[in-house]
């Protein structure tokens, strides 16, 4: 129960951190800096640690892109999973390396 709870801590740091970097990387230049992209005709849409930002080209002359940043639940609950899942698996690890060393 430990180790879930501290690797639970641990990838909520990580995502965290994440969100943050990747939120005033779109500050900058609108573009999440760690995402997923997915590309289709006139829009793009960004998803990384928690944060979507939506990207809609214009196709007529004269005419604005649009970009939006939401926060999205699915995604940061995927990535803290995610991320929980792995740094379980490390501190596993990395325990039985330590136990069998002693």
């Amino acid at each position: 129960m430990k180790k879930i709870c501290l690797s639970a801590a641990i990838s909520l740091l990580i995502v965290l951190i994440g969100m943050f970097i990747n939120y005033r990387a779109y500050q900058e230049d609108h573009y999440l800096k760690y995402s997923f992209k997915n590309h289709g005709g006139e829009i793009t849409i960004e998803h990384g640690f928690g944060l979507q930002a939506v990207h809609i080209y214009t196709m007529e002359m004269g005419g604005h892109d649009s970009h939006r940043l939401r926060f999205d639940v699915i995604s940061f609950l995927l990535f803290l999973a995610g991320t929980a899942l792995i740094v379980y698996v490390i501190l596993t690890i990395c325990m039985f390396i330590a136990n069998k060393r002693r």
